[in-house]
């Protein structure tokens, strides 16, 4: 089953917030790193939900040496979040 690269950064005051390099747009925030994690697959799911709603397509999960050679920010604890039950719905992923 594919995945996307979660990025989950500790911020100023023991929030952490989660992003997806793959998927702009598709960030949230935790008050700790368990529900970070918690926080990261559902944020993941709507948005996997909205684009196919939308009829657009996914955008192929980079690797972890991809993203570094994109020049993806240091700092933060890269977690691997797989995409969510749809009932095999993937119509649209590109590889």
């Amino acid at each position: 089953m594919p995945s996307y690269l979660a990025m989950i950064r500790n911020l100023d005051g023991g929030k952490f917030s989660v992003e997806y390099p793959d998927l702009p747009g598709c960030t949230g925030l935790a008050q700790n790193f368990p529900e970070a994690r918690r926080v990261a697959g559902s944020l993941l799911e709507e948005h996997i939900r909205g684009l196919l709603a939308q009829g657009m397509e996914l955008p192929a999960p980079r690797s972890w040496k991809e993203l570094q050679e994109a020049g993806l920010e240091e700092g933060g604890f890269p977690t691997l979040i797989p995409l969510p039950g749809l009932g095999g719905n993937y119509r649209g992923l590109r590889s």
